[in-house]
């Protein structure tokens, strides 16, 4: 991708929505998308050693999250995301974000 062109990347978002009290596991799932909230609100979890769940931060619409698959870690986390409230998302292919992220301005600032 050449510089300035954030529109190839819009083109590879794909538009999910999920239902209230959706679990998206990230152990399946980071290895190839990060998601952008475009509606709802979604939290970020884990289970404590009790198997409690335990809300580790909470996602508003506009941000990102998975963004940790970015880091091409091979520490698993055993976080996932539940839909607070029925959702839509973009799940976006990291490596394609990855080279946009190289090439272009736009998404560097």
């Amino acid at each position: 991708m050449k510089t300035g062109d954030l529109k190839n990347i819009e083109n590879c978002v794909m538009v999910r929505t999920l239902k209230k009290n959706t679990i998206l596991h990230f152990t399946k799932m980071t290895s190839k998308y990060v998601y952008l909230l475009n509606e709802g609100y979604i939290k970020i979890v884990t289970t404590n050693e009790e198997g409690k769940e335990v809300i580790k931060y909470l996602v508003k619409p506009g941000y990102l999250f998975g963004e940790l698959s970015l880091l091409d870690s091979t520490e698993q986390t055993e976080d996932y995301a539940v839909a607070v409230e029925d959702c839509e998302i973009g799940l976006i292919d990291k490596e394609k974000l990855k080279i946009c992220m190289r090439t272009d301005d736009e998404i560097r600032t």
